[in-house]
């Protein structure tokens, strides 16, 4: 368009001819402003084309980068909608330090199905990001990142990351990229946490962490439990609480959920708050089967779980309790466990007395009678016999009369060799005896009652030595076996004495022999058994005739011995049995023995510990071991077996037979305080050994964690099976087997199967665990009061009711779950209810369903590999509130103590307070046996290094259960322990540093030469029981809950660009990104979102829905 401008005059004469003159300026000033508005209309017009054009370029971008975003939920929702898919990063193919765009790429694998114990290699299906295809279905690309010709920035860098750049996709209209991100391998902050008020919301956060720190990020200006954290929308909003030192975006995120889904069988997990809130089930029964077997035996099983769970309804609370045997009083309402007299009692487990340690103290007596003139001198063996018994649990254990414990014990299979010199003319030279023939010749040597004739109470963690009590005197025994009620503590002036026919002539007895000894192991075989220590409930015969055996420790018991075994004799094992040699100086004349008792030797029969005084002095004691004894020796276990003491079951079982020669009262013999308790922990004397150490908790109420499950006594004991002297369960002996990974030392690295002394053998976490993580879970729906096994319908109501508190969408009333990162995924709260309970009582399928109306907040894949994330998710307790019931100045309500870094869950509820990192060196330092660790922050990050090292090294995980085990097979490395332990343990972490180091830990040389096919899982911390030593099942007590190896919500990021038509200059550009979330619905409604296998073929290729959460463009400057 063109504008002519008007035509000139022709005269070219100007006049001014009065008022026409001005009308002619005005004229054509007019004139000139029209040219300018015409002119500027032009521009204008110029102006908005090309502004409508370059609209139309970046409309198209935006199409192009909203299309980018569907083309990745179309991959992602292919790749990770099904349930049997995990998600990793692309940094576990590089090195630490590398900071190439390859660290965020997510990865999907098909996880490690059911039905195999062999971990299969990984199945690599594609990254979740644009490019080539020969690129993106490559696992190790990350390594290079080419992922096409052309590329393009989705993410920004920063300090410590390289841009993520996506592959570029040609298009008619110009290209596009895409990227998708896992949120749920980034530490999700927000949310306000409310401060613990009572001790029922500390012990659930021990059991369920309720946040990731957010001052690893933001600084501790900001306390968890302020309102600003309800404000934590987006991570740039961040800036509220406290602006972040570094960007966070590949760290942090606002919003992450997960689903309980099984990622090995597909399906939602089975709810053991609901599977075990029942009552007493049958034997045999499907409620009672084995999570595995060996051989023809079964493994740990859902009965034992069944009684784990119950087990905090069997306590009592009363309100005049017992008197404690040295006077003290016990508070009112304090908790107790009380000894059963029923010996089918599914709960006996918990409510016997555990037993550590027998010892018998032989000593000669002689004492003098006057026959006419002369003196005539009888000598004596005295016997002393010493129980020392333990309460390992945070309660108090009472063993009340009608209940008492029996203890019964064989004679030691030694003779006594006596040499006598100087005696009168025609007397014995020497004199030989069994043991057994001096104690009037009866296979049983002595009972000893134990809470008959004395009130037996216990408080938590306190060892006591029971024997004849204080201030007795020598006994002398009547004919046949005998009988003594025990009592609280020992002194030596105390015993039984047998006689000793040394002569047959009474007129040679005069005193002048000099005596020397020597005791050497039995020859004799007998078809009953080498060596008992049973434990009988009442009586040991009662008035019906019938017996109440429960167990026994046992060396070549008849009732244990395979078809192929015969009997032993003890003079074949002089290493178990070592003969004490004569020793000449060691002499006294039978007259000297007068009134003064000579203690010659001392045998011991119980569970070793990590250090051995006692007899590391006496080169003749034979072999002992040392090692980690407390992490095989189950607390609960009624019955332990040497068997036919073969080799390989002396190294690996808890037990230990003990012979040592003493000579005087200043020899070291049983140490027991004034109070008449004893010494356990590192060892049985006070130089080393502590008088309380707690190593289980007994829960107030149900569980809701599944490495809670470290603390259960399941072993591999059949439910409901008959007790008896013989050891039941399948072999090893083991303690905390569930949620903990220490390889067996007793297999060689790849194995987790085989026998032992000839018996069934497994490793019984590896296996519990791969049977419990993928499958199981606690919603922490249960009841508060009592449990179904009590009371079914008051627990059922209590059940539904925190249920239905759960569900209601009105804040008043509106109460969380114990497990506070519950969501509810429910559109009818009243139809979700109705589903899951019929009436008053949960639906058969509740335990199959409830998951499938739950959501967790705060889900972590383990699979990521931010170290700053790691640190988060770890400190989820920082300065959480512990409750604390000390012991032994006891106190009916816990203290709740503050802790400024982040305590460990070794027990619920701790007997001391935090244990000072600088005492653990010492094993005689008190705390580390009852209290708890609080990491320091520095701790924590070790930690987290060295966790992301491990994900790197034995990554991607491909399931809970690939994450919690160890990885048998020939690295020995990997097969050592689970990879949180193997953390825990790695050289550059100082958390255990101090059991690592002298004579708290066994090296590889000495398990080598104990004989271990796994010397390296031998070797290293002995306390490992210890509530100082951090276990990885006591991290999972607090984090197991939000464990998951794959993602469920996603950052999608779409890059779109417009270009000119001959498709070379670009136009324009958008960047949009949007949140999506994986939620328990199937794509196609048509299946319910609890059918394990979909009928809709598009759910078998498709998997459950993922819900658009938000949608944003983004600004070119949060890309650059």
């Amino acid at each position: 368009m063109k504008i002519k401008p008007p035509p000139l005059h022709s005269d070219g004469v100007c006049r001014f001819v009065g008022n026409r003159g001005f009308a002619l300026v005005v004229t054509l000033s007019l004139m000139i402003l029209l040219t300018v508005i015409a002119v500027g209309l032009l521009t204008l017009s110029s102006t908005s084309l090309r502004s409508s054009s370059r609209a139309g370029a970046q409309q198209q971008a935006q199409a192009n980068a909203r299309l980018a975003l569907m083309l990745a939920l179309g991959e992602l929702q292919s790749g990770l909608g099904p349930d049997q898919r995990i998600s990793a990063s692309g940094g576990q193919q590089l090195e630490e330090g590398d900071k190439s765009g390859g660290n965020h790429w997510t990865g999907v694998y098909a996880s490690w199905t059911a039905g195999s114990e062999k971990r299969p290699s990984p199945i690599f299906r594609r990254w979740l990001i644009s490019g080539d295809e020969s690129v993106v279905t490559n696992p190790a690309a990350p390594q290079s990142s080419a992922l096409a010709t052309k590329k393009v920035s989705v993410v920004a860098a920063d300090a410590d990351h390289n841009a993520v750049e996506a592959g570029l996709i040609d298009l008619p209209s110009g290209g596009c990229a895409w990227w998708v991100g896992d949120q749920n391998m980034k530490a999700k902050l927000g949310g306000a946490v409310e401060p613990v008020i009572d001790r029922e919301l500390a012990v659930a956060r021990m059991q369920s962490a309720p946040r990731a720190a957010h001052e690893v990020f933001l600084g501790s200006a900001v306390a968890a439990a302020d309102p600003v954290q309800d404000r934590l929308l987006t991570v740039k909003s961040a800036d509220l609480v406290g602006r972040p030192a570094k960007p966070v975006f590949h760290d942090v995120t606002t919003a992450s959920l997960g689903l309980l889904t099984n990622v090995r069988g597909g399906g939602f997990r089975k709810d053991l708050n609901f599977l075990l809130e029942t009552p007493k089930p049958a034997a045999n029964s499907a409620e009672v089967s084995p999570l595995y077997t060996a051989g023809s035996t079964a493994g740990i099983n859902l009965g034992e779980l069944w009684v784990d769970h119950n087990v905090w309804a069997e306590l009592e609370y009363p309100s005049g309790p017992p008197t404690h045997a040295d006077g003290g009083t016990i508070p009112s309402g304090m908790p107790f466990l009380v000894s059963t007299a029923d010996k089918s009692d599914p709960f006996l487990l918990y409510k016997h007395l555990p037993r550590l340690q027998l010892t018998l103290l032989y000593s000669l007596i002689s004492k003098s009678k006057m026959v006419g003139s002369v003196k005539q001198y009888d000598l004596f063996l005295v016997a002393d016999p010493v129980f020392t018994i333990w309460n390992p649990f945070d309660v108090c254990l009472h063993n009340p009369q009608s209940a008492f414990a029996t203890f019964k014990s064989w004679a030691i299979p030694y003779d006594l060799n006596l040499k006598l010199e100087n005696g009168p003319a025609g007397s014995k030279a020497a004199y030989t005896n069994s043991i057994k023939k001096l104690s009037n010749d009866r296979l049983f040597f002595f009972y000893g009652q134990l809470g008959r004739g004395q009130n037996l109470v216990m408080r938590p963690g306190e060892v006591q030595i029971i024997a004849q009590g204080f201030g007795e005197s020598i006994k002398n025994v009547p004919g046949g076996s005998w009988q003594f009620d025990g009592k609280l503590g020992w002194e030596f002036a105390s015993g039984y004495a047998y006689p000793i026919p040394y002569e047959t002539d009474p007129e040679l007895m005069n005193g002048a022999q000099k005596i020397t000894y020597s005791m050497t192991p039995n020859t004799i075989k007998s078809d009953a058994g080498m060596f008992l220590w049973s434990y009988n409930i009442g009586e040991l015969v009662d008035s019906s005739g019938s017996t109440k055996y429960v167990g026994s420790f046992n060396i070549d018991l008849v009732y244990s011995r395979l078809a192929s075994e015969s009997p032993i004799a003890a003079s074949s094992f002089p290493k178990i049995f070592p003969t004490l040699p004569n020793d000449p100086s060691a002499a006294k004349t039978i007259a000297q023995l007068e009134g003064n008792k000579w203690p010659i030797c001392v045998f011991t029969y119980g569970l070793r510990t990590e250090a051995d005084p006692l007899f590391e002095a006496d080169p003749t004691s034979g072999t002992r071991f040392t090692g980690r004894a407390m992490l095989r020796a189950n607390e609960t276990s009624v019955a332990q077996d040497l068997y036919n003491l073969s080799p390989d079951i002396v190294r690996a079982s808890p037990l230990q037979v003990g012979m040592r020669r003493v000579n005087s009262l200043n020899s070291p013999i049983i140490e027991c305080d004034s109070n008449g308790l004893g010494y356990y922990g590192a060892e049985y004397g006070a130089s080393g050994g502590v008088s309380h150490v707690i190593t289980r908790s007994i829960p107030r109420e149900p569980i809701h964690s599944l490495g809670a499950l470290q603390h259960g006594a399941a072993e591999g004991t059949r439910f409901g099976q008959a007790r008896g002297e013989k050891s039941w369960f399948l072999q090893p002996s083991t303690s905390r087997a569930i949620s903990n990974s220490f390889a067996p030392s007793i297999f060689a690295p790849g194995e987790v199967r085989g026998t032992l002394a000839g018996r069934d053998a497994a490793d019984h976490s590896y296996l519990a665990n791969l049977a419990l993580w993928d499958t199981y879970f606690y919603s922490s729906i249960k009841p508060r009061t009592t449990s179904a096994n009590k009371n079914s319908s008051t627990a059922y109501r209590e059940q539904k009711e925190r249920l239905e508190s759960f569900l209601a969408t009105d804040r008043k009333s509106y109460k969380p779950l114990p497990n506070e990162r519950m969501r509810a995924w429910s559109s009818d709260p009243k139809v979700t209810l109705d589903a899951i309970f019929s009436s008053n009582k949960p639906t058969a399928e509740a335990a199959d369903r409830i998951a499938s109306y739950l959501m967790v907040d705060g889900m972590f894949n383990v699979n990521s590999t931010s170290v700053a994330a790691w640190r988060s998710f770890l400190s989820g307790l920082k300065g959480g509130k512990v409750p604390v019931s000390p012991t032994p100045a006891l106190k009916k309500n816990p203290d709740l103590v503050e802790t400024a870094g982040t305590p460990v869950a070794s027990l619920l509820e701790p007997g001391a307070a935090v244990i000072d990192d600088a005492s653990l060196s010492n094993s005689a330092g008190r705390d580390q046996w009852l209290g708890f660790r609080s990491l320091k922050d520095e701790q924590i990050e070790e930690l987290a290094k060295a966790m992301v090292k491990q994900v790197r090294r034995r990554g991607p995980f491909l399931s809970i259960a690939d994450f919690i085990n160890r990885r048998p097979g020939s690295d020995k490395d990997l097969a050592l322990s689970g990879p949180l332990q193997s953390a825990l343990d790695d050289k550059d972490v100082s958390i255990n540093a101090a059991f690592r180091e002298g004579e708290r830990a066994l090296s590889v040389a000495e398990a080598t030469g104990q004989g271990f096919p796994f010397p390296e899982a031998e070797a290293g911390a002995k306390a490992v029981a210890a509530p100082g030593y951090v276990k990885q099942g006591d991290l999972l007590t607090t984090l197991g809950p939000l464990v998951a190896v794959r993602g469920d919500t996603f950052v999608i990021r779409g890059y779109g660009e417009a270009r000119d038509t001959s498709g070379k200059n670009v136009l324009a550009r958008s960047w949009c990104e949007v949140v999506v979330q994986r939620v328990p619905d199937y794509l196609d409604p048509s299946d319910k979102a609890y059918d394990t296998v979909p009928k809709s073929k598009v759910n078998l290729v498709f998997g459950r829905r993922f819900n658009i959460i938000s949608f944003r463009y983004l600004d070119s400057r949060e890309i650059s």
